[in-house]
């Protein structure tokens, strides 16, 4: 049996420059020990355990008596400003509950979920995307992670969530802020986004309409404010950046790797399995899902420390050797996490990927990489410091935007019809796509531990 303690093992350190360039190298080495467990360095000095293996994490995550998700105790050993804390600090958030509480939280987040209307959604996804190809067609050239995936995530997110345009402005700037820069002003960043979603949560009640926020307001459970801020917290911290990677990634995938160019851009492969293959080989989150035991636990002869986390190596499981075979067609990864903290929103973060592939590839079929890839350190995110391409330019014909939908307004109890979405004003959306420009000219290189939510967790 073994006890992963200081000074006994070598840790593996997933925040540096060495990891981020080629992650795969030292899942194989993991791997090689035999062993479903690694002890790994999450921050320099902020110890962690790493599941590597698949059915390993599927009894951890299914597991919540043995492995819960609070981290309050062992966030009390950890400096109040450790950028970890980031990542894996606590809020008011399902993600940080179990049981009972779990499910009570939960249930008006997955109730809203599940009345957004696909049909409205793609045509929502259509709308920005095309409206993004626009801005930068002419010019031959992109950068496709801020000309294009982030700032059409953060306008779909928007627009479902139903945020009125100066609190939606407010919470680019902060989550622009936190994504791209550094120390105090990535500290002001997120203070900045925090503040938002608090006046977000005071306002939105008295402006209720066909929305994903209205919908969790008008739940039955009644969510008290500071749950009201950390649902919506959820949604951004998860919707955002792992979806703007799972984009940027897969285009990049399309365009770099032989397997798939020929076949996704030809047409002879669904942009789905494409998605499929990024998410099981090279997945946006690499590594969540953190887990605290609250006494030693014994794992596969290994005992767990009290309270120091434990992780999903999510890319590490997905890549164990001992489940691999023929995958089209199947999604059995655990990027969207597995037992009852699973993301109750695969099939929106799908088909927001989807269509935005699609709409891309479709319009500049002879899309070609520009430069060569450099991949943000960090423990958690498999993340493109930028995505540099160039095309033939081209000149997109007229088109008519989606009209907004009509709000409504009565306060009953989920008496709104299945969530559409807001049409955010044009003057929004000139100043989102302002910050994403203004931030390509920001640092891209630093360890990006800025984001406070995975895909998986809620």
């Amino acid at each position: 049996m073994t006890l992963f303690t200081p000074g006994d093992v070598s840790r593996v350190k997933l925040y540096t420059d060495d990891f981020a360039a080629d992650p795969h190298r030292h899942y194989h080495e993991m791997h090689r020990t035999g062993s479903s467990l690694v002890p790994v360095e999450l921050a320099p000095g902020i110890n962690a355990t790493l599941a590597v293996r698949y059915p390993a994490a599927l009894k951890i995550l299914h597991d919540p008596e043995h492995f819960p998700a609070d981290p309050r105790r062992w966030q009390q050993t950890i400096p109040p400003a450790d950028p970890v804390l980031a990542m894996l600090g606590y809020y008011p958030s399902t993600r940080f509950c179990d049981g009972p509480e779990h499910k009570r939280v939960r249930q008006p987040i997955k109730a809203a979920l599940d009345r957004v209307d696909p049909n409205r959604l793609h045509a929502e996804v259509e709308d920005a995307a095309l409206s993004l190809i626009e801005s930068f067609s002419e010019r031959g050239e992109a950068d496709l992670l801020y000309d294009y995936s982030f700032p059409l995530v953060f306008r779909v997110l928007n627009r479902l969530m139903g945020c009125p345009d100066d609190l939606a402005a407010q919470i680019a700037e902060g989550m622009t802020l936190r994504f791209n820069a550094i120390g105090e002003e990535s500290v002001r960043g997120a203070a900045q986004a925090k503040t938002a979603f608090e006046r977000f949560a005071a306002v939105k009640p008295d402006h209720l309409g066909n929305d994903i926020a209205s919908a969790m307001i008008l739940h039955h459970q009644n969510l008290k404010d500071p749950e009201l801020v950390g649902a919506f917290m959820s949604c951004y911290g998860a919707g955002i950046q792992p979806l703007v990677n799972l984009i940027t990634n897969t285009l990049c995938r399309t365009m770099a790797d032989d397997r798939f160019g020929g076949g996704v851009l030809g047409g002879s492969m669904l942009v789905r399995d494409a998605l499929d293959e990024e998410l099981f080989y090279d997945p946006s989150m690499s590594v969540f899902c953190a887990r605290y035991p609250t006494t030693p636990v014994l794992f596969e002869d290994v005992w767990l420390p009290v309270d120091e986390p434990i992780l999903i190596g999510i890319t590490a499981c997905n890549n164990d050797p001992d489940i691999q075979g023929d995958r089209t067609g199947n999604r059995a990864h655990v990027a969207w996490g597995a037992g009852p903290h699973m993301c109750p929103a695969t099939s929106i973060a799908y088909l927001i990927a989807q269509d935005a592939v699609e709409q891309l590839l479709d319009v500049l079929p002879d899309i070609r990489l520009a430069t060569a890839l450099t991949w943000r350190s960090g423990s958690f995110q498999r993340a493109l410091a930028g995505l540099r391409v160039v095309f033939p330019p081209y000149t997109m014909p007229p088109r008519v935007p989606a009209p907004p939908l009509r709000p409504a307004t009565a306060r009953t109890d989920m008496s709104i019809p299945a969530c559409g979405a807001t049409v955010a004003s044009p003057d929004y959306a000139n100043h989102l796509h302002d910050l994403a420009d203004h931030a390509t000219h920001r640092d891209r290189t630093r360890p990006d531990i800025a984001s406070s939510e995975g895909p998986h967790e809620r």
